[in-house]
């Protein structure tokens, strides 16, 4: 599933299928079920993007749940390098919900 919040995080798409069997061929031990978590976490960040671009009113519960996600991966190795885009789409939430 973190393999696919990073994909989504740094490209801003979710990866297509062949992606998916490369990513989890490569990166996972052998699971049936990993590919259905790359693209689980690949759609989860691609809707907290979403909600950290344009938030609506009354949507507090997606954006707090969206706002956990962006700390989970702001303190990850892996995603040392995209930690400006974390930050941006965390201020993005949090200006959002205090106003």
């Amino acid at each position: 599933m973190h393999g696919g919040h990073i994909w989504t995080l740094a490209l801003g798409t979710l990866p297509d299928e062949a992606m998916l069997q490369h990513l989890t061929a490569r990166f996972t031990a052998p699971q049936p079920e990993g590919v259905a978590l790359l693209r689980t976490g690949a759609a989860e960040m691609l809707t907290a993007l979403a909600l950290a671009e344009a938030p609506a009113p009354g949507e507090e519960a997606q954006l707090l749940a969206a706002l956990a996600l962006f700390h989970r991966l702001a303190f990850g190795f892996e995603t040392s390098q995209l930690q400006e885009l974390v930050e941006d789409a965390q201020r993005a939430i949090l200006d959002h919900l205090i106003t």
